[in-house]
């Protein structure tokens, strides 16, 4: 089931159904990132993927683990524009 924090929010009802509520917006943020989930709880923890050690995957692993690792990606208030 998909969490309600992301579901569509566009309709009139949305909100009492605590859809779109706590939605971080991923492009108000530096580097078009933010720490949510964005997995049901059933599967937290599950493995979807492992990299290899050819072509651009090791690129993507490292990126990941510095986006994940990185405080500054913590989900804080977007900027005020």
């Amino acid at each position: 089931e998909v969490p309600a924090h992301l579901r569509d929010a566009h309709y009139a009802g949305a909100s009492t159904l605590g859809f779109g509520i706590g939605y971080a917006y991923p492009h108000d943020y530096p580097h078009a990132w933010v720490r949510q989930d964005y997995l049901p709880d059933a599967l937290v923890g599950s493995t979807f993927y492992e990299p290899a050690e050819n072509g651009r995957e090791p690129d993507t692993v490292t990126r990941w683990r510095s986006r994940t690792a990185d405080p500054a990606s913590t989900r804080e208030a977007p900027p005020v524009e």
